[in-house]
């Protein structure tokens, strides 16, 4: 028997450091006001950081050269996102996507679409069309994710992201760092949030770009 040694890719990507906006809170304010100012700061800041690494995460997928033209920037067919799964050939199992990602405007079009939400039809799934943390339901077993952060402000164009698991790394180099600055003077203190990571394109295979303009 022949042998062959397995072989590797190298992908480079420059880490980032990435801060949220810092936020005074007031003691006076965090005492008085109804709620918990430094907790829902802190979840504002966690959010924006979480956010920009979507973004990120969402421009290295952009760059895979598998694209599918979609007739409008605002809807989607079930022929299309079928055309948009054939690009993987015969590699297309459910069980090997992370997910679909959508922008919202494409969600209308998922609601009222028969291979989404029929119930009679054997590859859709109960329950699709009712969003749970951002997953608008299953489109042939796969999860079916919304987020706005999947638009081309240059082309005003919505488009979908299919995503494969392990084609998208995203390495954290610490955990986001949380530091306060005490302004004694002031009875004020202000929060800040950081945190380095690096984030590449590492399977191009992994990924279809499905968009107006391709």
């Amino acid at each position: 028997m022949g042998t062959a040694e397995l072989e590797q890719t190298v992908t480079s990507a420059t880490i980032k450091e990435v801060a949220a906006k810092g936020v005074p809170v007031y003691d006076y304010d965090n005492m008085v006001a109804l709620g918990d100012a430094l907790d829902e700061a802190s979840k504002q800041q966690a959010i924006a950081i979480a956010r920009k690494m979507d973004t990120d995460c969402i421009n290295e997928a952009l760059k895979s050269p598998l694209k599918q033209a979609i007739a409008s920037e605002k809807e989607v067919t079930f022929e299309e996102l079928n055309k948009a799964l054939a690009l993987y050939g015969d590699d297309a199992n459910a069980e090997d996507f992370a997910c679909i990602v959508i922008h919202s405007n494409f969600s209308t079009s998922f609601v009222t679409m028969d291979g989404f939400v029929a119930r009679e039809l054997t590859h859709t799934t109960d329950g699709n069309g009712v969003v749970v943390n951002n997953v608008l339901g299953y489109f042939r077993g796969i999860p079916v994710v919304v987020s706005d952060r999947c638009y081309d402000a240059t082309k005003q164009e919505s488009f979908i992201l299919f995503i494969k698991k392990d084609s998208i790394g995203l390495i954290p180099k610490e955990e986001p760092f949380v530091e306060l600055a005490r302004n004694a003077s002031k009875r004020c203190t202000t929060i800040y949030c950081s945190t380095f990571y690096a984030v590449a394109l590492i399977d191009e295979s992994g990924v279809v770009v499905a968009r107006k303009t391709v």
